[in-house]
């Protein structure tokens, strides 16, 4: 009977381990908030892919807010807590990106953010319109972070740092 006992505590210690690995720090999800995703983008910016934009303070979450020139009040963010990522892209004006947790995690060294545009599937137009998606992450997390990686479609990684 003791050996039994013992298989089973060593099973439920070895399932513990395995399920608390899996999740949260030594994953690449990071814990974000979705503040704004809004058909808008900056004026004049010419030839771009992405526009990336990191905020950590509130003069400057206000100047890029105004910068990507957004309908709604600023926010109240609590900017002791959390930094702001601006990313700026277009997309099919029929198939507009939803960006939920599985689009967005953090690279194994903490240097980066990874967002991949989940794919389109139907009749797409192939025009431009604006997107811009605002999270909010935790300071924290965001202190080493450069740049962004988007993921298109394809599978194709283009590296944008902050600006």
């Amino acid at each position: 009977m003791k050996n039994y006992n013992t298989v089973i505590i060593f099973t439920v210690l070895i399932l513990f381990f395995i399920l608390g690995c899996s999740e949260g720090k030594g994953s690449n999800q990071i814990e974000y908030g979705l503040i704004a995703s809004e058909k808008t983008l900056p004026e004049s910016v010419g030839d771009f892919n992405y526009i990336i934009r990191k905020s950590n303070n509130k003069s400057g979450f206000e100047e890029t807010w105004n910068f990507y020139r957004f309908d709604k009040d600023l926010p109240n963010i609590d900017l002791a807590l959390k930094d702001i990522i601006f990313i700026g892209l277009e997309e099919s004006s029929n198939c507009p990106y939803e960006i939920n947790k599985e689009n967005i995690g953090i690279s194994s060294n903490n240097k980066e953010i990874k967002v991949t545009l989940p794919k389109q599937y139907g009749a797409c137009f192939t025009d431009a319109t604006p997107r811009t998606i605002v999270i909010e992450i935790d300071k924290v997390a965001s202190k080493n972070i450069k740049h962004v990686v988007i993921v298109n479609e394809n599978g194709e990684e283009t590296s944008v740092p902050y600006k």
